[in-house]
């Protein structure tokens, strides 16, 4: 999904262009045939394929970038030479004029780009971004004013010493790292808890009747592999009712039971996907549930979002369990693709549990589209007045920076294992396009 995150992928397809045209901009202004450029390659594949994983590299590439370019834009018109800086002709004046009027516009496209990137991860209050990216701008600034990496002045040599670059390169990348071993780790001593197993999947759909993308062929391994977990309660995404009825049939381990409403019609119908709860009614009471639509009606199906096609929604239940009677939340969800959306859709997610959970305890499985580099993730994670955390995090210290599939939790739940299952997929006959995130917790008793 990283090609429908918009913002991220015209940053670095901006950078990626505005690096190319300062390549074209130093071999006209220098009149020089040999390729001196070495040192823009490296910043330029750092910052496309390094970059959006470190804020830090990130910021530190993205003001020399600005910087160099805004530096070739006041350039004056001319070729060097032996001979000194000699005037350009009438068609050498027009490409000079087109490259300028192309660098301005990437720079302008950049600087907006980057701009909504910083402010998502501000706004969501995202405490490491904001010092690894104070810190990348910073030792940008002292790099540029000590080096002069780009134009400070007229002179088109632009070259500076390799080994210095290399080492700037090794030292930022082992700084931006140290976010890593800052993260929160959840390592709380329970006493009187009660361990809950569960799991997130993304089953693929299968229609309205049933015969998309293989679903007769999955549908028994995908029951066999979900009876084997022994779960206790669990969400999954893009169930049509057809899969909801069929795997609500078949499972044995347990006698499960599903709540959820499709997303596309008004409430008492079922059309559409839906983000099914399962959950073990031997274990546990239903005390209340409940469907909401993202949207800015979220009582109602609907869909009022610019930028997103469908409708989304996210299903909650409150369990209690019967041995114990320690009672908890429950969230599944499918988020949607888009910048704004991941904005609203976690704020109103938030701001949901903030105000329906109480002091209990929430765990909220999903599909988010949204890996953690994307700008808008820390408005899901640790956002908000009762905030949840990826339980990667928790239990690891770190989250993939890639995966989609999450299991989010607050802090009074201890993760005692979380792991994505890729082997599920890897049989003869495959379950999913996505694979399964499983993960034993400990919750407080009543």
């Amino acid at each position: 999904m990283l090609l429908l995150e918009f913002n991220l992928v015209l940053l670095i397809l901006t950078a990626f262009f505005a690096y190319s045209f300062s390549v074209f901009f130093y071999r006209h202004y220098t009149g020089q045939d040999r390729r001196r450029w070495s040192h823009i390659l490296l910043e330029m594949a750092i910052i496309v394929v390094i970059g959006p994983c470190a804020p830090l590299l990130t910021a530190l590439f993205f003001t020399i970038l600005a910087t160099r370019v805004f530096s070739y834009l006041m350039l004056r018109d001319g070729l060097a030479g032996d001979g000194g800086v000699r005037s350009l002709g009438t068609g050498q004046r027009i490409r000079a004029g087109f490259f300028r009027f192309i660098l301005a516009a990437l720079i302008a496209t950049l600087v907006v780009f980057y701009g909504v990137v910083v402010a998502g991860r501000i706004l969501g209050l995202d405490g490491m971004y904001i010092i690894s990216f104070s810190l990348g701008t910073g030792i940008a600034v002292l790099w540029i004013v000590k080096k002069g990496i780009p134009f400070y002045n007229r002179n088109p040599d632009m070259n500076y010493k390799r080994k210095e670059t290399i080492a700037l390169v090794l030292v930022v990348a082992c700084v931006s790292s140290l976010g890593l071993l800052l993260t929160p780790v959840n390592r709380p001593a329970f006493s009187g808890g009660i361990e809950i197993k569960t799991m997130s999947f993304n089953i693929l759909y299968a229609g309205e009747d049933g015969t998309l993308k293989q679903w007769p062929e999955r549908r028994a391994p995908l029951s066999d592999y979900i009876d084997s977990l022994d779960l206790d309660v669990f969400g999954l995404q893009e169930v049509f009712k057809i899969q909801g009825d069929y795997l609500n049939s078949t499972l044995s381990s347990r006698n499960y039971t599903w709540v959820g409403i499709g997303r596309e019609t008004p409430f008492g119908n079922q059309t559409g996907e839906h983000d099914a709860i399962f959950y073990d009614v031997d274990r546990f009471d239903l005390l209340d549930s409940g469907t909401l639509w993202f949207s800015d009606t979220p009582e109602v199906s609907s869909r009022t979002w610019l930028t997103e096609t469908i409708k989304r929604t996210y299903q909650w239940v409150h369990l209690r369990d019967k041995a114990t009677g320690a009672e908890f939340y429950f969230y599944n969800t499918h988020y949607g693709f888009y910048p704004e959306f991941h904005i609203k859709a976690s704020m109103q997610l938030n701001g949901d549990i903030a105000s329906r959970t109480a002091g209990l305890p929430v765990i909220v499985t999903g599909d988010f589209n949204m890996p953690p580099i994307f700008p808008f993730y820390s408005f899901l994670e640790g956002y908000g007045s009762k905030p949840v955390y990826n339980a990667f995090r928790l239990r690891h210290g770190y989250a993939p920076p890639m995966v989609i599939d999450y299991i989010f939790v607050t802090m009074d739940v201890h993760v005692a294992m979380i792991e994505a299952v890729p082997e599920a997929n890897a049989g003869q006959q495959w379950l999913s396009d996505h694979d399964p995130v499983v993960m034993s917790c400990m919750i407080p008793g009543a």
